[in-house]
């Protein structure tokens, strides 16, 4: 491989590792889920709440929304050692490639980048 074709080659596991990444973020994340005024509403009609654990009274002002869990509401959460887990192994397997294309031998660093990218 000549220098061209290695710094084409090196971008490309660059672009391939970011995407993995990328997607692998999105894998280990899960989408907050809010209701709707409306759908709190019916959903507080037929029950579909707890408590919250830290609600210790109620006073005149209290917003029920304080002191309420509507079932089908649910946060943002992330796994973070799944993603560390999985970036580490995507970044293990980039520097593979990139040394292999930088140090070994171009057929051997195609294969590998071919294998990389599926």
């Amino acid at each position: 491989m000549n220098q061209h074709q290695r710094k084409y080659a090196i971008s490309r596991v660059s672009e391939i590792k970011n995407y993995k990444i990328k997607k692998l973020q999105e894998d280990c994340e899960t989408k907050a889920v809010y209701l709707t005024e409306k759908e709190r509403f019916e959903a507080f009609k037929k029950g579909q709440f707890k408590i919250r654990k830290d609600a210790s009274k109620i006073s005149n002002y209290t917003d029920v929304v304080s002191i309420v869990c509507f079932d089908a509401e649910k946060e943002r959460t992330f796994d973070e050692a799944k993603f560390k887990k999985e970036c580490s192994k995507i970044e293990k397997e980039a520097s593979r490639v990139s040394d292999e294309i930088m140090l070994g031998d171009a057929q051997e660093a195609m294969r590998l980048l071919e294998k990389f990218e599926s």
